[in-house]
């Protein structure tokens, strides 16, 4: 005689997990089945780009959870580009999906065709982008010019100064130019010219003559209209004056004053005095145009101030006035106006403004090494600036599973190398070097430690992830032939055993029922239906590493006593207090309940019976119907 047990068991589903609280979008259920019988286990793994994992088992119906949620994998530092700055664009940690965008600093541009870079599952895509300096065309110079800087290959910052190659020649232009941050030369080129003054208008004269264009030492010929007066009675000439060409003394009418006689006066009789102007003592001048000492009120002359100094107004000449010679002083010291470097900053006090030969100390900024010192000289700064980009120096990488062989340092100079072992494969050796970019050569070393399948091989990993099969005479217990598995956290993956191909696989899912398992050759498993159903099959026997049923469906083994009922008929306002099924056993209950402040008429609970619901009317009615 045989005897058949009933057991009842609640079944955990794919849609309870993603309804849970314990589910995160970043998990990958696509490997799930719908259903899972209590007691089974299943291991939920991330999606591409996330670590972490879940097992969950199912217990009494719920699911119970052990592991860790889902983060996005860290990419690390993005790589430092030497002339650009760099910021997050998307994200808000360098990890999985972020996105950071390279700047050029001011002067430079990009030569990279993209100008960020994403963080994948594998890491950083693509390379750090890459700035160049902003260069200037070439410049083309006259023969007869001097060029004191790189007129080839200049870049932003770089200038260059330019003179005449003859003493006899005046320059047409700026003295100086420069490369500016769009690659565009700031002015135009000088050219150098013969010696030439063209013929001036004067107020209150007239040149005499028809020439318009006068060589070097040739004297102009002027008069001065009625009432008017030569300011100079020397003769003016053309002649150099710096790097121009000027009438000296310049030619000048002014009108013709006489003395006013005035009658004796009574008492004490006033003194006139002449007024003059002497060229004693007058400082910062060093010559004067003329021999003459002294000088009349209105009278003019030509001066040439000391080195380092200049005419206040830009004339080189001078005024007798009744308060002394005009412009006052008639020399000023020259000044030079704060340089600004774009990798280089002010040692010290910050002026504005700075006097001839007062010297101003740099020192580089980050990125860049060295110290210079610039001068204010005659025609401006002399000196330049002498930084050079530093070294270029690595952190030590972070490389998840993976251990420095030898001493350990903070950071790493350009062109050193570190020597890796993986920790969990010690035979796996690998050397990463500093370049001007960042580290090369780094490798990804796997979380899997003592992965050893019994009766089976593996190959791998690669990402993490093992693939092994088993050896011939044995196979899985499911239909699968090769299988894989995930290592996280340096724990080994839980790998399916191979059985002997004698022996028979897991135990088959029968509908509202279940087999108490036993995978030997030639044993039998007792088929358990749930309450409510019945069998006529017994037993399931393995035979030739199979399950056998005699032939009958699985889903025709457990079968109901009586009809059950489809899902119970709808009461507005209301909701069931228990889960939603497809379909209900005979002799089960489900219990209504309304919705807040409506109130339930009739019988709340209902019966299946037979494959019929009982009919008890009941219904919910809102508050202003509450009787």
């Amino acid at each position: 005689m045989h005897s058949l047990t009933y057991v009842k068991s609640q079944d955990c589903t794919l849609q309870q997990f993603l309804n849970g609280p314990l589910y995160d979008q970043n998990f990958d259920t696509s490997g799930m089945a719908d259903s899972y019988s209590g007691g089974r286990q299943v291991r939920v793994g991330c999606n591409v780009g996330f670590n972490g994992f879940f097992k969950l088992t199912c217990v009494e119906g719920k699911w119970d959870s052990k592991g860790t949620i889902c983060k996005p994998k860290s990419c690390g530092h993005p790589g430092d580009s030497p002339s650009a700055d760099f910021h997050l664009e998307k994200g808000d940690d360098f990890v999985f999906g972020s996105q950071v965008k390279y700047t050029c600093h001011k002067g430079y541009q990009m030569v990279s065709r993209i100008n960020y870079r994403r963080c994948m599952a594998e890491g950083w895509d693509g390379n750090v982008p890459v700035c160049e300096a902003q260069q200037c065309p070439l410049i083309n110079v006259d023969s007869n010019v001097l060029v004191n800087g790189d007129i080839e290959e200049a870049t932003f910052g770089n200038v260059v100064r330019f003179s005449c190659k003859f003493n006899s020649e005046v320059m047409i232009g700026p003295t100086e130019i420069y490369c500016d941050e769009n690659g565009e030369w700031e002015g135009q080129v000088p050219k150098c010219k013969e010696i030439k003054c063209i013929a001036p208008e004067i107020e209150n004269g007239d040149v005499l003559g028809e020439i318009q264009e006068y060589k070097e030492d040739q004297v102009l010929e002027f008069r001065c209209k009625p009432s008017f007066i030569r300011a100079e009675a020397r003769d003016s000439k053309c002649t150099k004056q710096g790097v121009r060409a000027e009438w000296s003394p310049t030619p000048l009418c002014e009108p013709i004053k006489c003395k006013l006689q005035l009658p004796a006066l009574k008492g004490t009789r006033p003194i006139c005095q002449e007024v003059t102007c002497s060229k004693r003592g007058v400082p910062d001048v060093t010559s004067w145009n003329s021999w003459m000492e002294t000088f009349k009120l209105g009278e003019t002359e030509g001066y040439r101030c000391k080195r380092g100094y200049k005419s206040k107004d830009g004339t080189n000449r001078a005024k007798c006035t009744r308060d002394g010679w005009q412009p006052n002083p008639l020399c000023q010291v020259k000044t030079c106006i704060r340089k600004v470097y774009d990798n280089a900053d002010i040692d010290g006090l910050s002026l504005n403004e700075y006097e001839y030969t007062e010297q101003v100390r740099y020192i580089c900024n980050k990125g860049y090494e060295g110290r210079f010192i610039i001068t204010c000289g005659e025609d401006g700064w002399r000196g330049y600036s002498q930084c050079r980009e530093a070294e270029r120096q690595c952190k030590t990488p972070t490389i998840d599973y993976a251990d420095i062989i030898g001493v350990a340092k903070e950071t790493y100079r350009q062109n050193e190398r570190i020597r890796y072992a993986c920790k969990n494969n010690v035979e796996r050796l690998f050397t990463v070097t500093c370049k001007e970019n960042g580290w090369t050569g780094i490798e990804s070393c796997s979380a899997c430690s003592n992965v050893i399948v019994p009766h089976g091989f593996f190959v791998g990993p690669y990402n993490d992830t093992l693939y092994y099969s088993c050896e011939d005479g044995y196979k899985f217990p499911t239909k699968a032939w090769w299988a894989e598995a995930k290592c996280n956290d340096s724990v080994s993956p839980e790998l399916k055993q191979c059985i002997e191909n004698t022996k028979c696989g897991e135990l088959p899912v029968i509908p509202n029922g279940e087999l108490i398992e036993s995978r030997r050759q030639g044993e039998s498993t007792q088929v358990n239906c749930k309450a409510g159903y019945r069998t006529d099959v017994r037993s399931f026997t393995c035979r030739d590493g199979k399950w056998h049923s005699n032939g009958i469906p699985l889903k025709k083994i457990c079968t109901p006593i009586a009809t059950p009922c489809s899902p119970p008929p709808k009461v507005e306002n209301a909701v069931v207090l228990t889960p939603y099924q497809k379909e209900y056993l005979s002799d089960s209950e489900v219990t209504y309940k309304c919705r807040e402040s409506y109130t339930a008429k009739g019988e709340t609970t209902i019966q299946c019976r037979d494959g019929q619901w009982e009919e008890k009317n009941m219904e919910c009615t809102p508050p202003t119907q509450k009787q």
